[in-house]
Parts: C-alpha cells; structure tokens; sequence
C-alpha cells in the first residue's frame, strides 16, 4: 500500500496505536526550538483549514496488524499525534461525536493511553461563559488538569504534559481569531484532502528491517527537516517535475541510506539540512540584491543568524525564508547542483578526492561552517551544477580550489562575497580547469587571490606538459609547511625545470626534518641581510608561520640557498645571535617576534626578561646586536642575581632590555645602549637602582655630556680584547664616586 490519506480516512480502516518503542510526543518539550517548530506547525494548519489550501504532511511509515485492523507508525508518530490533538480540540467545538478519535491510542506508557482515552469521552476546552475558570488565566492544560478525571500522577509523563502544551497552542491560536468556522474547518476535514500523507505499508512494500531504525533515529531530536522535506517536495512538484520525482524516489531511500551510514554524532535530517543550508546560505548572499526590500532584509538576517548558527542553534526556520532563496537564485543554482552532489556521493567515493585537500567537515553537523569552509562548498556545487561528473576533472577542480582558499585569506563578509564572485566566474571552466589555466589568452576579471591564480596557472602548465610534473607538484602541495602553495621551488619561474624543482624541494625537507625545530629559520634568516628588519617578523615555530616566511617573508632568501647549513658569513650582530645561539628556542612561544624599536633590534616573547620604556615595566624582551655589552657584561662572572634581567642561553648570556642593571662591588649600576655620543654606556646608580646618581651640579651648555652631570663612562673595542680594563674602569667609577 502507497497512497494519499487523510487523518479521518486512516482511522476509518485501522487503529493508530503508538508503539511501546517510540520516544514520547516531542513537539510540545519545553524548548524553545520545540515552540518554534510547534506554533509554526499549528499556524500553518490553521491557515490551511481556514483557505482551503492543501497541506501534504509527508510520508507516514509502518506495518498493520491484520487480525486487529491496526495500524502501528515506524515514522510519523509525531505528526499523526499532532494531527490527532487538531481534530479533537475541532470536534469539540464542532459539537461532532468523537467516537471515531477513539481508535488513536499510546502504548508507551499505561498513563498516556488511559488520558487518550479520557479526552475522547469529556470536555476539554473552558468556557467562560460557564465561569469555570477566570478569563485572565485561561489555558486549555489547566482546566483539564482541575478536572475530577484527571489523575495527579499524569502531570508525571512526559507525553500527557506535552499533549497539552500542544492542546493550549492549538487553543491560544484559535483565540486570536474573530469566529472561526469550526463546522466548515470540521467538514473540509473529513470530507476532503485538506491535509494529507502518503500512507506507507511497510511490510507490503518489503522495505527492511533496520527502515524502522532509521526513522526512529531521525527522530530523537526535533528538527525541522520533515518540514522543510514536505514543503520543498510540493515547491518542486509545481516547479519541476523531474526534480520533483529525483527528490521523491531518493530522500527516503538512497539518500537516506548515504546520510545513515556516516559514523558522525548527527542524525540524518541534521546532514541533511546541513547540506542545504551551508548552500542556501552561499546562493542567497550570491544573488541577493545589493539594496535589498525591507522583505529581502529580513531574509538576509534570517539566512545569515538562524542558517549560519544551524546546527549548533537550531532554530526553526519558516518555509517563506528558503521559497525566497529558491525564487531569488533559481532552481539550476539552489537544488539542481545538491540533487547531482547527493546522487554522485551514492554512485561514487567522492571524499576520497576531496581528503587529501580537506580542511573542513564534508557532512558537518557539529560546528558552524567558517567563510572558507563556506566558500569551498560553494565553488565543490558549481561543478554539479553539470550533471556530468568525471574523477578526474572533478578531482583536478577541487585541487585547484583547495590551492587557491587555503592560501587566501578569507575572514569577513566582504571577503567572502569576493571569493563567491571569483569562484562563480572560474566555476564555469570547473570540469576543464586545466586547459583553462594553462591558456593566456584566457583572462579572469576577478582580482580575488590574484597571486595565488597566478601560481596555478604555471602549475597548470607544467601539469599539462606531462604526469611526471603532477606527480611531482601535487607531492609539494601537500607538504605540511607549504599546503598548496609551491612557488618557492620554481626558481627559474616557468623555465624551471622538473629536476630544480625536486632539488628544491628536497632542499626545503632538509632544512625543516632538523633535530633543532627552529633551524629551518635560523637557516633563511642567516640569509637575510639587513642592518634593521623591514617591519616586524613572526619566527615561531609554527607549521603556518614557517610557511609564510619560505614562501613569502624569506622567498628571495630562499633561492640564495644551495645547503641545509646555517650561512657562515653573517654580517649583521642581531641576525647572528639568532640563527647562531639558542635564543629562539627558549623563547615564549608566544613571542618571537624580531622587530625595530628606534635604531635597535629587539626580540619580544622571551622567558624571564623584564625592561622599562618609558618607566613601564615590558615583558619577555631582549635588545639584539648589543654583542660588546654582552661580553663585557658576562666577563664580570658574577651570579645571576647580580641582573636584573640576565637571560642565559646555553651558548650565549644576553642581559635584555633596552636597560640592563647588574650589581658589582656592592654597587648598582644601569648599561643603557644608545648610539648618541652625549650619552655614555655605564651609569653608577644609587642603591636598589633608585635613580641615576649625580654629580654636583654643574653648569650645562651644549658642549656638556652625560658625564658632565653624572657618574658615566664609555666602553670601549679595547675592553672586549682584554676584560680587565672594564672592571678596572668600574672600580674607578666607584672611586669618584665615592669621593663626590
């Protein structure tokens, strides 16, 4: 048995019973999803019975009892309940007998059936005309609960409190309406298809066992997929009716089948609805207007709050919101490309070509999409808007698209519209990409991710040449530190050849697989040679930022790199003590950043060090290139607590900040780096390094130094060859000073 039936019409032939094994009626949970999904529900029935306007309530599954002319649901229960509690409360008020509601019955609990069988024999709406209950307070659950054959222990189950949730909805909607004709509502009702279902007899149409399992999996969390599932059948069956059958003869089986089979946490309709709504959400922002009606603004908050936020909020979502997307964007941009996407996933291992590339949760359910995970869909759909799907170019599409998001930022909502307009325009060449790229002659008037685009066109080329070069390409591409972006091996652009480019990059696989994990940076900065950096450098040891310094920060670095060594010939003081010493790797990671600070080289992120700047105490830095004060400083032998801020590497001391105070002979001193001759190395500061100290005053002009006016001196080259000379100078320094 398959075919169209009305509530009425399946009680007239068989008991409804609910089985034991069903989860208790969840449209009236206290949620505030549930709410959603149930006044949605009860309004759109009540406007269906009020217009005359045909209602499909979907599919309802299950066996019969012949003997017993019963009909127990597999999938359904929930919407045969519903459509239950909407006849009793018209019956009522229609004054029709309500003998034949008597055949809807629970099993899942004694309570639940022995209340069914209840509200079929008493009244259970209030009238205010009979004072029964004030006006202020009326609700359908309370009367009934106040009366004599309502039993205490019944506000106990979960499905008799639910039943009259839903009870007061359906009677709180009818409230609002000025005289509703109950008799006309109770006649279309029983007389006509008002609302209807495909009635499904399970056991004549041999459909498995583990059916039963599926359906009541879909189940265990309310979601409003099944909605979603009947209106779009009827939006079809208008619009086009080979999609229309494609959509019938595979949501309940095959794809069913495909969504069931995922090992993922998630229920079917929540894959399913994040299948459509991770695209709805890209073809509306894609086609929608750029000065949007106040209706389109409304969809536009609605599409990019309740549909972003799916599933983490599952917030039920009007029908009107995604009618408005499929008119907006039409029917071969929205459900054209996910039919062919579903039907191909069923035929073919899809996901293995996507794997290699994949950054994101091809059926995610469990987290929102981020913009590139969006965008990646997206540009994967465009291909199916062909029904004509091919491995390889489909694998060679997703290839280039992986490239192209991976190394592009994509972080905001402009952005990503960018990105949308780029990928539509490529994704007419998507099962041809190859050619497309490899020909000049073809343009692209997107600006989007130019120098990406520019890379795969030269990869494309040399792919094309022979197998050899995409075998070699697609193994740099998928090398951890370099993700889709290899244009650091090309060292002759397109004149490299295929054995410069394995070279180079079995150079870059040395530099990194080191025992020290920051040698491949020591490495490229060794290469560097600038006496201040051009801005700041990120040198942590991170898979990314290692990646942006080979490819972007030290590229030119890179091409000078014939050895996996540390360059010899450093020239600048602050990139040796870098690449040369263990700084880096006892350095926070959450530093180690180089940069400029005035006419130095600091280090920022480094464990223990502490300098003022303008009075203020800064954190985990260290001056670079200060070699002398470094030497002349450790010469001393003193022990750490001498320092205020002495920082030891196993191959180095360096005493940080812009300001480096040690003690020595019982006396506080401040070494304060500066290349203007008015100011000197060495001050002798008073104790606990309260303050400079001073000599007596003297009279200032402009010929005048720091040491005119304090106790000071200047280091010199002379001092690094023989150390003596600068404690002797020290020991002088206190000597006058002490005099003073």
């Amino acid at each position: 048995m398959n075919d169209i039936y009305t509530f009425i019409k399946l009680l007239e032939e068989y008991k409804i019973v609910i089985p034991v094994m069903q989860r208790s009626y969840a449209e009236g949970r206290n949620t505030k999803h549930a709410e959603d999904v149930r006044k949605s529900i009860i309004e759109t029935i009540i406007s269906s019975a009020l217009q005359n306007k045909p209602l499909f309530f979907d599919f309802v599954y299950g066996n019969i009892s012949q003997d017993e002319k019963k009909f127990i649901p597999f999938d359904g229960q929930q919407r045969l309940t519903t459509l239950f509690l909407f006849h009793r409360y018209v019956y009522e008020k229609a004054k029709e007998p309500l003998d034949i509601l008597k055949k809807f019955s629970y099993e899942t609990r004694p309570s639940a059936k022995e209340f069914l069988e209840k509200i079929c024999i008493n009244t259970i709406i209030p009238s205010n005309k009979e004072n029964i209950i004030p006006f202020n307070e009326e609700t359908l659950s309370k009367f009934v609960i106040n009366q004599n054959w309502f039993f205490d222990d019944w506000k106990k189950d979960p499905t008799i409190s639910s039943i009259l949730t839903v009870l007061d909805e359906i009677h709180n909607q009818f409230l609002k309406l000025q005289s509703p004709d109950y008799s006309k509502i109770m006649s279309l009702l029983k007389d006509t298809e008002l609302i209807s279902f495909h009635f499904v007899n399970m056991q004549l149409n041999q459909l498995p066992n583990n059916t039963y399992v599926k359906m009541n999996a879909r189940g265990k969390t309310l979601t409003g997929f099944e909605n979603f599932k009947a209106s779009l059948e009827e939006y079809l069956k208008k619009s086009d009716n080979s999609l229309y059958r494609t959509f019938r003869n595979n949501i309940d089986s095959k794809w069913l089948d495909l969504m069931f089979s995922k090992t993922k946490p998630c229920l079917p309709d929540s894959l399913f609805m994040s299948f459509f709504n991770r695209h709805f959400i890209n073809v509306w922002n894609f086609y929608k207007k750029n000065e949007p009606s106040i209706e389109e603004k409304s969809i536009y908050d609605k599409v990019n709050s309740d549909l972003v936020a799916f599933p983490l909020i599952d917030t039920f979502i009007s029908w009107s919101v995604y009618e408005k997307i499929l008119n907006t964007a039409a029917i071969k941009n929205t459900i054209h490309p996910i039919f062919n996407l579903l039907t191909t996933l069923v035929n073919n291992s899809i996901e293995k070509q996507i794997k290699p590339y994949q950054t994101w949760d091809f059926y995610g359910c469990d987290k929102n999409d981020t913009y590139p995970a969006r965008v990646t869909f997206f540009a994967l759909l465009l291909y199916f808007e062909e029904d004509n799907y091919q491995k390889t170019s489909f694998s060679h599409w997703m290839r280039v698209v992986f490239n192209i998001i991976e190394n592009q930022t994509i972080d905001s909502m402009d952005s990503y519209l960018y990105a949308l307009r780029f990928f539509s325009e490529l994704g007419v060449h998507s099962h041809d990409i190859y050619t497309f790229l490899a020909d000049d002659s073809k343009g692209i008037n997107s600006g989007f991710a130019k120098e990406q685009v520019s890379e795969e066109r030269l990869k494309a080329k040399k792919i094309l040449e022979s197998g050899k070069w995409e075998k070699a390409i697609i193994l740099a591409e998928h090398y951890e530190i370099l993700l889709g972006k290899v244009n650091v091996l090309f060292q002759a652009g397109e004149k490299t050849s295929l054995e410069v480019f394995n070279t180079r990059f079995n150079l870059l696989k040395a530099m990194y697989k080191n025992n020290d994990p920051y040698h491949i940076i020591k490495v490229l900065l060794s290469y560097y040679d600038e006496a201040i950096p051009n801005g700041k450098i990120s040198l942590k040891h991170t898979k990314e930022n290692i990646k942006q310094l080979v490819t972007k920060t030290f590229f030119n670095e890179f091409q000078k790199i014939t050895s996996d060594k540390i360059n010899t010939s450093i020239t600048q003081k602050w990139i040796k003590e870098l690449s040369t010493t263990t700084l880096l790797n006892i350095s926070r990671s959450d530093g180690q950043i180089v940069g400029k600070y005035g006419k130095k080289v600091v280090l920022w992120g480094t464990t223990g060090c502490v300098w003022k700047v303008f009075g203020n105490d800064v954190r985990g830095n260290i001056l670079l290139g200060e070699e002398k004060r470094n030497l002349l400083l450790k010469s001393l032998k003193l022990p750490n607590a001498y320092f205020t801020t002495d920082y030891s590497s196993k191959d180095y001391i360096f005493y940080s900040g812009w300001e480096t105070y040690f003690k020595y002979d019982n006396c506080f001193f401040s070494w304060w780096p500066d290349d203007d001759k008015k100011i000197y190395d060495v001050y002798i500061m008073t104790d606990d390094w309260g303050d400079y100290k001073k000599r007596k005053k003297v009279l200032m002009n402009k010929t005048n130094t720091d040491a005119d006016e304090y106790f000071a001196f200047n280091t010199t080259d002379e001092m690094i060859k023989h150390p003596e000379l600068f404690a002797e100078a020290l020991k002088n320094l206190i000597s006058e000073s002490n005099k003073a």
